[in-house]
């Protein structure tokens, strides 16, 4: 580690003054380089889609995963409500919508719900143990 690195602790340290400066250039270049990640990552996963004609990516909807069923604010405790906070899943998705835009392939958010379940080529939700007999459906993705 060198002297200009910082654990990922030291990042969310706070002075009596506030973060020193150092803090700050530090969380900036951190910033920039999950901007850079998620627009590389977005970029690709749309160049993918175009090579292989697939019409529709499908993504998680989290929206509501910082809440409980009261809408009140969940409790991961001081480590996890920072990782969770931090986690720019809205924002990667709303990049994932624009450049998938521009070749005219939906993105569509869809509930968390049974997605572990629910196959990919025909939509069926089964136990799974069941997914040792393969789908009949010709093909995992919709394709344009």
């Amino acid at each position: 580690m060198g002297t200009t690195d910082f654990t990922r602790e030291e990042y969310q340290t706070e002075g009596a003054n506030g973060p020193s400066k150092r803090a700050l250039k530090t969380r900036r270049k951190l910033s920039r380089r999950k901007d850079h990640f998620l627009h590389t990552l977005s970029k690709h996963i749309v160049q993918r889609c175009v090579e292989e004609g697939v019409a529709e990516i499908a993504v998680g909807d989290l929206s509501d995963i910082r809440e409980d069923g009261n809408g009140d604010s969940r409790n991961w405790g001081q480590s996890g409500n920072k990782k969770l906070h931090g986690w720019e899943f809205d924002r990667f998705a709303r990049l994932l919508e624009y450049k998938a835009e521009e070749y005219g392939i939906l993105v569509d958010r869809v509930d968390e719900e049974n997605t572990s379940k629910t196959c990919s080529c025909c939509g069926q939700i089964r136990d799974r143990t069941a997914w040792s007999v393969a789908c009949t459906s010709a093909s995992p993705v919709k394709r344009r």
